[in-house]
């Protein structure tokens, strides 16, 4: 064969190698569309969400692991990476490592038990943790913050899965120990967390300080939707959830409850919710609380919703239950209540296992809401603001509010334009010029169209720019935007 033809052969058979060795490639295996690959790695029906685009904040610098790595030869390095994320954690890392996630699925559960722990994809690839809904005994959590984790952080990642939570804080809340904290001081962070068997993350009692930052949480109950909520906090005290999109839960977007302590949810979009939007506070199992702290069973205390936009709930937009000290400031609610029970705003009860041993179940008392925009179609029959009362010969007669309540500078429009208070000897059911007498309050707050742009923006005619009250704690608003006097009322504040 003459020279010129070895060499042609030659390049040919070499494109063709390069060309069956590239990731993608359905000859060598590596179909994106084929589930069944290991080197892929399954999704269990779990549809793929959005990639994020590389994210130049982070270093890549740590523990490598990679869906084609090896957990007998690797060495964590680039060019050896391991292969699965809790072969390293049980064998290789050491507090205070970062595990760095080449792109691809991993199926596998994740228990982190060591603290400071970071675990994150590289900066410009996508690492997917994926697990199945049924299999409780080996999946019940995709990601583990076990009770010795405290200062891990989880930042952009997919989770995706598990018989009940896609991320778990875990607690000694009942082991029967003088110490009954749990994981702690733990920062989630650019994470997409969805189609998990029941909430996408639970935090426990006694696990505190948890940071939820600029993640999307959505489809939770993709096994059972009976009691499936975006996040779940029963007595996790100061977690701050900012900068979120909580959407499509199959029941409520957030709860704080369990009487969590000091909690802070800011500059969060929550919508489309089988049951409220953003709760302080619902109802929690005696057992769960800190009597020492909370001796009446307040079911959140402290608790500040800010710069939020709620919209198409089945139940409350923001709801107050058992709450001390509640904060519901420059929100705006769109189309929530739609059921026609509860309401945008809403002071609900709590009957704590209808335990009558214990002395719980209190009204909220010293509310603060103001600066907030409550919007509803016409057509929607629950009222803007309602106050629950409920009796029960074992309970007696629990009230949704005790007290004064600081509600001022709010703009109403549309739906049934009717408040209620359902308390006996306190019954009202009117228009906001009856509910202002009746309630000592709201005088600065008005029914208009809010005039609202784009979905919650303001227009430049909306009667709520400059409406507001100056709030000390309201600096910003839902776009980080700085708040300048005067205030507007809502999430957003107008921009020319």
């Amino acid at each position: 064969m003459h020279k010129g033809g070895r060499a042609l052969t030659l390049g040919l058979l070499l494109l063709f190698l390069f060309a069956s060795c590239q990731p993608g490639n359905p000859e060598n295996g590596n179909d994106p569309g084929d589930d069944s690959n290991p080197q892929q790695g399954e999704t269990y029906g779990i549809p793929a969400e959005t990639a994020p685009p590389a994210d130049e904040q982070y270093i890549d610098e740590g523990i490598f692991i990679s869906p084609s790595g090896s957990d007998d030869n690797g060495s964590g390095t680039r060019e050896a990476p391991y292969r699965t994320i809790q072969h390293v954690l049980d064998n290789v890392a050491v507090a205070g490592d970062t595990l760095i996630l080449r792109g691809g699925i991993y199926n596998e559960a994740v228990r982190i038990r060591q603290p400071r722990i970071t675990i994150r994809s590289k900066h410009d690839e996508w690492a997917r943790i994926i697990c199945p809904v049924e299999d409780r005994d080996n999946y019940d959590v995709v990601v583990a913050f076990d009770v010795d984790s405290s200062g891990g952080r989880l930042q952009r990642l997919a989770v995706a899965g598990g018989y009940y939570y896609g991320i778990s804080f875990e607690t000694r809340w009942d082991w029967g120990e003088a110490d009954r904290g749990g994981a702690s001081d733990i920062l989630v962070e650019n994470c997409i967390i969805h189609h998990t068997g029941r909430d996408c993350i639970k935090i426990k009692p006694g696990c505190d300080d948890i940071v939820i930052r600029n993640c999307e949480i959505f489809h939770s109950g993709f096994r059972d939707d009976g009691n499936a909520e975006g996040i779940d906090n029963v007595n996790g005290d100061r977690t701050l959830i900012v900068d979120c999109r909580i959407h499509d839960t199959a029941t409520n977007g957030i709860y704080l409850k369990g009487g969590a302590t000091a909690c802070v949810v800011n500059r969060c979009l929550v919508e489309n919710c089988g049951a409220g939007g953003i709760l302080l506070g619902f109802d929690t199992s005696p057992e769960y609380f800190d009597t020492t702290v909370n001796p009446r069973y307040y079911e959140n205390i402290n608790g500040t919703v800010k710069n939020c936009v709620v919209r198409n709930t089945h139940y409350a937009g923001i709801g107050l239950f058992a709450a001390r000290n509640a904060r519901v400031l420059n929100n705006t609610i769109i189309d929530s209540a739609k059921s026609g029970q509860h309401s945008p705003i809403y002071f609900g009860i709590t009957l704590q296992d209808w335990d009558t041993d214990i002395n719980g179940r209190p009204a909220s008392i010293n509310p603060a809401i103001k600066n907030n925009i409550v919007w509803q179609s016409p057509e929607l029959s629950a009222a803007l603001v309602e106050i629950r009362t409920f009796y029960h010969d074992s309970l007696g007669r629990l009230d949704g509010l005790e007290g004064p309540v600081d509600m001022n500078a709010n703009c109403y429009w549309g739906g049934s334009a009717r408040f209620e208070d359902n308390r006996p000897g306190m019954e009202f059911s009117g228009n906001l010029a009856g509910w202002r007498s009746h309630m000592a309050a709201e005088i600065l707050s008005f029914m208009a169209d809010p005039g609202l742009a784009n979905g919650f923006n303001l227009s430049h005619t909306s009667p709520c720019i400059d409406a507001g009250l100056p709030l000390s704690t309201v600096k910003t608003d839902y776009f980080r935007n700085l708040r300048i006097p005067p205030h507007d009322i809502g999430a957003v504040e107008y921009t020319p």
